[in-house]
């Protein structure tokens, strides 16, 4: 079973994690929080000191996870308008996580996918700087080594 954990409500509801959060019911913890563009913390660019945010938040799931309990970080892989994000966007994401878990070898990316175009939301497929930012993440946790193969894109048939 996964439990999904939303991170923002550790600053808005302080006893969220005691009241929400049950280990017991799953194997693997996927938490999540979107920290650029405009969130219940703020509003923040991906210039801005956005991983002491996550770190914080991250630190007060990391306090309740047993040692051995398998983590898999949620990491945004789209762009609100307005709040750009670029290819060493994922990386530093996943570098947050690895302070709490250092031998974190997985990760999933939200993407999102829209069937009619939702501004203010641009979602990985139009993003081709930051779909190379995913390749280089999944390369570094396949590898080792944050290099990626990039091709050309291979039209849907």
């Amino acid at each position: 079973m996964l439990y999904p954990t939303r991170l923002d409500p550790v600053v808005w509801s302080p006893d969220f994690l005691d009241r929400y959060f049950r280990l017991e019911f799953t194997y693997l913890v996927t938490p999540y929080f979107y920290p650029v563009g405009t969130t219940v913390l703020g509003q923040a660019q991906e210039t801005d000191p956005w991983e002491d945010h996550l770190a914080g938040l991250l630190s007060e799931l990391a306090r309740r996870i047993p040692e051995g309990k398998g983590i898999l970080p949620v990491l945004e892989g789209f762009q609100q308008d307005g709040y750009i994000v670029g290819e060493e966007f994922p990386l530093r994401q996943l570098s947050v996580y690895r302070r709490f878990w250092p031998g974190l070898s997985s990760a999933a990316i939200d993407a999102w996918k829209f069937a009619q175009p939702q501004p203010p939301l641009v979602e990985l497929a139009d993003l081709p700087t930051l779909q190379r930012g995913v390749c280089v993440l999944f390369a570094d946790l396949l590898t080792g080594y944050a290099r990626c193969h990039w091709g050309r894109e291979i039209p849907w048939r």
